[in-house]
């Protein structure tokens, strides 16, 4: 495990701004709240093993205590190098481009399975699609209800999607949050990863549970996760009366869940996590 030398910042950096543009900023200066310290540190780039890692400050220096050989991840691998030399984004680092995407397009419900399965966004599958996207664009895929669901590359600007035929494909396919297992030589996409167990089993007994850090307090109401999230800036939003929606103020994020606390899922638990940094965890129900 080492920092990047320029040339290797110079290729993340570059990646990480088609996608989130001046935010990077935000990504490069985000305070990390982890450890023992009393004062906030620094998130930082590291590579190892061919893979790049956006992690705390706290987490690397406990890091060089593991030899190289054992040290298996250190934070979130958000990218890696191929042998021959260039480097791509995977999909882990969803969380991080969908906090700060500077280019988003939001799929129709009936089309997310198609992109799930690893095919390119149409025309036809966008429900929304924001303004000034240019050919070449890094652009996040999320669901109608606002989970993203992973990432690509805009084929087509806003201006002319308008004019296309529906079958055109405005966004190729990069990465996906679709979960695949391979049991008795077939191999299948997961249609709900929180139901199931990589093994095909039944998760049951590991259904997951959305926790609030500071008071360590599984959240098991809508009453309870209001109450946490009006203590953090935000606020009812009442956009489609079938969800329940909270938004930030002074920003452009929006939680939507179902209006049934029985129908939430892990990926709605994440979402909140994503856009509540070191307010909750998700974690398995004991």
């Amino acid at each position: 495990m080492r920092p990047l030398d320029e040339k290797e910042t110079t290729a993340v950096f570059e990646k990480l701004f088609k996608f989130v543009g001046n935010n990077l900023k935000n990504i490069v200066d985000n305070p990390s709240h982890e450890g023992p310290d009393s004062t906030p540190g620094r998130y930082c780039f590291r590579l190892h093993k061919n893979k790049i890692y956006y992690t705390s400050d706290s987490i690397v220096k406990r890091a060089t205590n593991i030899s190289r050989t054992n040290l298996v991840s250190v934070g979130t691998c958000i990218g890696k190098y191929t042998h021959g030399g260039s480097f791509h984004l995977t999909i882990q680092a969803l969380s991080l481009l969908s906090s700060n995407a500077k280019h988003k397009v939001w799929l129709k419900p009936q089309s997310e399975m198609s992109f799930l399965y690893g095919n390119h966004v149409l025309k036809s599958a966008i429900g929304r699609i924001t303004e000034n996207i240019a050919p070449g664009d890094g652009v996040v895929v999320f669901s109608m209800s606002d989970v993203p669901l992973g990432f690509g590359i805009a084929a087509k600007s806003t201006q002319d999607c308008r004019k296309l035929d529906p079958n055109a494909i405005v966004v190729l396919h990069q990465g996906d949050l679709g979960v695949w297992v391979f049991k008795n030589g077939v191999v299948r996409l997961v249609e709900n990863p929180g139901a199931e167990l990589m093994d095909g089993s039944r998760q049951g007994s590991r259904k997951k549970v959305l926790v609030h850090i500071a008071s360590g307090e599984v959240v098991n109401s809508y009453d309870a996760l209001e109450r946490k999230l009006y203590s953090l800036g935000w606020e009812r939003y009442y956009d489609d009366p079938d969800l329940l929606q909270f938004h930030k103020r002074s920003t452009v994020h929006l939680i939507s869940l179902p209006r049934d606390f029985n129908k939430l899922k892990s990926m709605h638990m994440y979402d909140i996590v994503v856009k509540n940094k070191n307010y909750f965890q998700v974690r398995d129900n004991i």
